[in-house]
C-alpha cells in the first residue's frame, strides 16, 4: 500500500471513529462532564492507535461489491506478433515488404516518459509531511518554552500552599507526590507532567487568600489525578498527524473543554459553593489572562476559552457531577475497541492497479509493448500463436484445461497452417471468472502502461516485444494498492540455423551486394531497433576426416556480434562422451567455429546507436 493510500484510508477510518464520539458527547447531555470526557479520551487514544493497526496489523479482506470488472484484452483480427528473438537480415536476398496495416514506428524523444505527468500522489504526501513537521516543531517549541519558564522556578516545600496541597490531594485520593513550583512569570498557572507531575504557580501567589488557594489546588490536582496532561498531549499528536482533518481539531477542542468542566465538578464535589467558585474563577481569569495563554501545552485553569460555559455549569445545581465508575468506563473502552479493531484490520477487497514504464537498455520508453497479468496458481496457460498464411491470428489468453485441447496440439495445428484453428482459439478466449481473468495492457508512445480495476492477489506479469527477451515477473497487489513497477527490456539473441551437407567440401564466401545492402538499410532506417545485417557469409565445410563415414552432428555456438560487426565466439556446445567427458566429434566444432568467425555484419542499431548483440548459431551437419 502506498503512502497516500495509507494516509487516505487512515483518515477515513479515524473520521469514522471520531465522528460518532463527537455526536455522542453532543447529544449525551445528562451524564456528567467526566463521562463525556472519558468518551472523547478513549476515542482520541484509539484514533492514535488506528494508523498502526492499518499499517502493520493483520488484515481481513472484505469482498467488494463495487469493484469494476476489467475486460479481457483482445486483439483485432489481422494482428500479428512474433515473440522472442530477432532474425538477422541477409542483405543478399533483400527484405520483403512491410505487412499491410502494420503500425508506423513511434520515435520517442530523449527524456520522454512519465516525467511529463504531474506527480499528484507524491506531492500530496510531501505536503502532508510538511504539515506534520510544522506541527511537531510548534509542539516542541511550546514544550521548550514551558520548560524555560518553569526552569528557574523554586520548589514550594512548606507554607500554606504545601499544607493545602497535601490536604486536597488526600481528599481527591491522589497517591502520587506533586511538586509545587513558584515561578517568576506573573501569569503562569498550569499543571504538567506524567510520572512527576508539577503545578506551576504564578508570581505573587503567596499573597492569595486561603479560599482561592484551595480552589486552585483542587482544580489543578484534579487534572493530575485524571492524567489530563497525557490526554492533552494525545489530542495534540492527533492534530499534528491529522492536521487537515477538522474532526481531529474538533475532538481536541472538545476534549479540553470537557476536561476543564470535569475538574470544575471535582472542585464543587469537595464542598466549594458554585457562586464562590465562579467568583474566584472570574478574578483569576482577569488577573492571569494573557494573549499567549493558548500557546502553552500545559493544562491551564484560567484559560479564557469556554469560560462562559464553565460559569453556567457551576451555577446550575441540577447537573450531574459524578465521575464515570469502573464498569461504565470499561463499557466505553469495550465499545471503542469493537469499533477500532475492525476498522484497523478491515481492508475491503478494493480493486488494485499496476502501472509503470517499459524502457530499453538505453532508458528510453518503448511503445506497443504488450503486458499480460495472469493470476498465479491458476490453470490458465498463456500462449502466443502465429498462424501461417495470409490471415494471421494472435491469441494471448488462451485458457487450456486438462479436459480441453492440449496447448501442444493447438500449436501443432496452428503451425501446420490449419486456419480453422482460429475459430477454436477465439472460442477459448479467457474471460474473468471464478479462477480470475487475464488482464493485458499495451504501452503508449512514452512506454507507459497501466492495469486498472484489478482484483487484489498474486499475479505473473509477462512482457513481450519483438526483438527483446520475454520477461516474466511475480507481482503481488494488495487491496486498493496502486503499485508501480518499471520494466527494462533486454535485446534478444539473434538466431541463425545452418544445414551443412556432406558435399560441402570448399568454403563458399558470399559478400553482400552494395545495392541490396543499401535497400535493406533504407527499409530499416525508420525502425528504432534494427537487426544486424549480414554482409559477409562463409559457409561451414564438412570435415574431410568424416566424409568417408559421414555422421550427423549438431554444433551450437554462443557468439556476440560486436558494435563493429565482428563475430566473437564465446562458447561451443557439442556432444560429449559421458564417461570421458571429451568431445565426441571435435572436427565438427572446429569447422563451425572457423566459418562463423569469418562472418561480418552491419551491427544491431538501437535508437540509431550500434550496440553488441548476442547470437545463437545452430549448425546441423547432415549424416548423408
Amino acid at each position: 500500500m502506498s503512502a497516500l493510500q495509507l494516509l487516505l484510508e487512515t483518515t477515513v477510518k479515524i473520521s469514522a471513529l471520531l465522528g460518532p464520539a463527537l455526536v455522542v458527547v453532543s447529544v449525551w447531555r445528562f451524564p456528567s462532564a467526566a463521562s463525556r470526557h472519558w468518551v472523547l479520551a478513549v476515542a482520541v487514544t484509539c484514533a492514535l492507535v488506528l494508523p498502526f493497526l492499518v499499517a502493520v496489523g493483520p488484515t481481513w479482506s472484505a469482498p467488494s461489491y463495487f469493484t469494476p470488472v476489467a475486460a479481457v484484452w483482445s486483439v483485432p483480427d489481422g494482428g500479428s506478433f512474433i515473440g522472442g528473438g530477432m532474425q538477422a537480415v541477409t542483405a543478399t536476398t533483400g527484405p520483403g515488404p512491410a505487412p499491410a496495416g502494420a503500425p508506423a514506428p513511434t520515435v520517442v524523444p530523449p527524456g520522454g516518459g512519465p516525467s511529463g505527468r504531474f506527480p499528484v500522489a507524491s506531492t500530496l504526501v510531501t505536503v502532508w509531511m510538511l504539515g506534520v513537521g510544522l506541527g511537531l516543531a510548534v509542539l516542541l517549541v511550546r514544550l521548550v518554552r514551558l520548560r524555560w519558564i518553569s526552569g528557574p522556578s523554586q520548589a514550594v516545600v512548606s507554607g500554606s500552599w504545601r499544607s493545602m496541597a497535601d490536604e486536597v490531594g488526600s481528599q481527591l485520593g491522589l497517591r502520587r507526590p506533586v511538586r509545587l513550583l513558584q515561578s517568576r512569570h506573573p501569569t503562569m498557572l498550569a499543571t504538567w507532567g506524567i510520572l512527576r507531575p508539577r503545578v506551576v504557580l504564578p508570581k505573587g501567589a503567596q499573597r492569595w487568600e486561603p479560599a482561592r488557594i484551595r480552589v486552585v489546588l483542587a482544580h489543578e490536582l484534579a487534572h493530575v489525578r485524571r492524567q489530563d496532561w497525557l490526554l492533552h498531549l494525545f489530542g495534540e499528536l492527533l492534530c499534528m498527524v491529522q492536521w487537515f482533518n477538522p474532526l481531529a481539531w474538533a475532538a481536541r477542542s472538545r476534549l479540553r473543554a470537557e476536561g476543564e468542566l470535569a475538574c470544575d465538578d471535582e472542585v464543587l464535589r469537595l464542598g466549594v459553593r458554585g457562586p464562590d467558585y465562579a467568583t474566584e474563577l472570574v478574578d483569576l481569569v482577569r488577573v492571569l489572562r494573557t494573549p499567549r495563554a493558548h500557546s502553552s501545552p500545559a493544562v491551564a485553569m484560567a484559560r479564557p476559552s469556554g469560560f462562559e460555559r464553565r460559569i453556567t455549569a457551576m451555577m446550575n445545581p441540577t447537573l450531574r457531577r459524578q465521575p464515570l465508575l469502573g464498569q461504565a468506563r470499561l463499557g466505553v473502552v469495550a465499545a471503542a475497541l469493537l469499533l477500532t479493531v475492525p476498522l484497523g484490520i478491515l481492508a475491503q477487497g478494493a480493486a488494485a492497479g499496476l502501472s509503470g514504464v517499459v524502457t530499453d537498455q538505453s532508458g528510453r520508453g518503448w511503445a506497443d509493448v504488450r503486458l499480460v497479468l495472469v493470476p498465479a496458481g491458476s490453470s490458465t496457460r498463456v500462449a502466443t500463436l502465429t498462424l501461417k498464411g495470409d490471415v494471421q491470428v494472435l491469441a494471448d489468453e488462451v485458457r487450456i484445461t486438462e479436459d480441453e485441447l492440449r496447448l501442444e496440439e493447438l500449436e501443432k495445428r496452428a503451425l501446420s497452417g490449419d486456419d480453422g484453428v482460429a475459430v477454436e482459439i477465439k472460442r477459448r478466449l479467457a474471460a474473468p471468472g471464478e479462477e480470475g481473468g487475464i488482464y493485458a495492457s499495451t504501452t503508449d508512445a512514452a512506454g507507459r502502461f497501466a492495469f486498472e480495476a484489478i482484483p487484489p492477489g498474486d499475479y505473473r506479469l509477462s512482457v513481450q516485444r519483438s526483438g527483446f527477451e520475454p520477461i516474466e515477473q511475480a507481482v503481488t497487489l494488495g487491496a486498493g494498492q496502486q503499485a508501480t513497477q518499471d520494466i527494462a527490456l533486454r535485446l534478444a539473441a539473434v538466431q541463425e540455423h545452418i544445414v551443412v551437407s556432406v558435399t560441402s567440401r570448399a568454403p563458399r564466401v558470399t559478400v553482400a551486394d552494395p545495392e541490396a545492402l543499401a535497400r535493406t538499410q533504407q527499409a530499416l532506417a525508420t525502425e528504432r531497433l534494427q537487426p544486424p545485417v549480414k554482409v559477409r557469409d562463409v559457409a561451414p565445410v564438412y570435415p574431410a576426416s568424416r566424409r568417408d563415414q559421414p555422421s550427423a552432428a549438431e554444433v551450437r555456438l554462443e557468439t556476440m556480434v560486436t558494435a563493429a560487426g565482428v563475430v566473437e565466439v564465446e562458447s561451443v556446445v557439442i556432444q560429449v562422451d559421458p564417461d570421458l567427458l571429451t568431445p565426441v566429434q571435435p572436427e565438427f566444432a572446429r569447422a563451425a567455429v572457423e566459418a562463423v568467425r569469418q562472418w561480418q555484419y552491419e551491427p544491431t542499431r538501437l535508437n540509431d546507436v550500434a550496440v553488441p548483440t548476442r547470437m545463437m548459431v545452430t549448425i546441423d551437419f547432415a549424416g548423408s
